[in-house]
């Protein structure tokens, strides 16, 4: 996978970076401003009990997991985005700082990519074969999913969230 990327891959470019940090529903924007007691802070009823915290990290570690086994030595396993989130627990700053560097990563090796590349077979952490272009959708996705789920929990928890009127 080498070469100069083409139109496909200059859109995952694109997304990816909406979905990270650039757009208005992005993973970082529904961050911001996240306080201390939102960070962990558990709502009555959510199902699984994760906070904000659990989450941010769950969605940085996977950018860490999914580029293991997109483009690394494909060691690390799914459990690999729940551990460490409270022992050690993990800050705000230090999980930004952690999403930043391996969304760096996933960008640097997608822009090294040609549209051709995209078709690529690769191997999910799970063990299912799926292509390039599946996997870079799904990191896009994942981190839209959690930014709203961050968002509803930050709603939820600031009194926000409710029926119209």
């Amino acid at each position: 996978m080498a070469g100069m990327a083409g139109p496909a891959v200059e859109s995952f470019l694109y997304l990816m970076r909406r979905a990270f940090d650039e757009g208005e529903h992005s993973f970082l924007r529904n961050l911001e401003g996240t306080t201390d007691h939102e960070w962990d802070a558990l709502v009555p009823g959510q199902p699984f009990g994760r906070s904000i915290g659990h989450i941010a990290w769950h969605t940085a570690a996977g950018k860490h997991l999914y580029w293991d086994h997109a483009f690394g030595s494909k060691t690390l396993t799914g459990d690999y985005t729940g551990t460490g989130v409270h022992q050690p627990r993990r800050l705000l700053a230090d999980v930004v700082a952690y999403a930043r560097e391996w969304q760096a990563r996933w960008l640097a090796s997608v822009e090294a990519m040609t549209d051709a590349d995209l078709a690529a077979p690769t191997t999910a952490h799970w063990g299912s074969v799926l292509s390039m272009r599946r996997v870079i959708a799904a990191m896009i996705e994942h981190d839209l999913y959690h930014a709203g789920e961050i968002n509803h929990l930050r709603a939820l928890l600031n009194g926000s969230d409710g029926p119209p009127g």
